[in-house]
């Protein structure tokens, strides 16, 4: 992924009720001019949801799901469906998560089992400043880069596993 980020324009849902820590990193996205979809949280899930969709040099895209707890103090990041996986052995799955692990550590590399795909995760603390905001929002940009730069050693990697039958 090239220096800048590129964010896909994406509107923002309407006036819902958001968490405080939500509207903390709503305003530190605005600072950097990306654009984003939020949604409220509801019965069903008690998080609000940041979602963010960057272009990427090494993959079709990166869609980033942020979500921010009603305890104002949890965030956590998600890229689901970075590599669907076709009849791979567990065994085979856990060397690609330990390879991914060692090589990139500022994820949490994880197989979704629901689907059989590959999955990034982090999570974070933060406070109710807006300099706690803006260090989320780093941490968002490092995701993204992250799962960019990564995508070919998870190629590589589920090539040499045989992963690709």
């Amino acid at each position: 992924m090239s220096d800048e980020i590129h964010v896909e324009n994406v509107s923002m849902s309407a006036d819902p009720q958001y968490h405080a820590s939500t509207l903390l990193v709503m305003k530190a996205l605005e600072e950097r001019n990306w654009k984003y979809e939020a949604e409220a949280h509801n019965e069903e899930r008690p998080s609000d949801r940041i979602v963010i969709t960057f272009r990427a040099d090494n993959m079709p895209g990166i869609r980033l799901y942020i979500y921010c707890n009603q305890d104002n103090r949890r965030i956590s990041m998600f890229v689901y469906n970075v590599l669907k996986l076709q009849n791979a052995e567990q065994a085979d799955i856990l060397k690609l998560l330990h390879t991914m692990h060692k090589e990139y550590i500022f994820g949490r590399w994880v197989l979704d089992e629901r689907d059989s795909t590959i999955q990034v995760e982090w999570y974070s603390q933060m406070n109710d400043t807006m300099e706690s905001a803006r260090m989320v929002v780093a941490g968002i940009s490092r995701m993204a880069g992250l799962v960019d730069e990564s995508y070919p050693t998870l190629m590589k990697t589920c090539a040499e596993l045989g992963l690709f039958k």
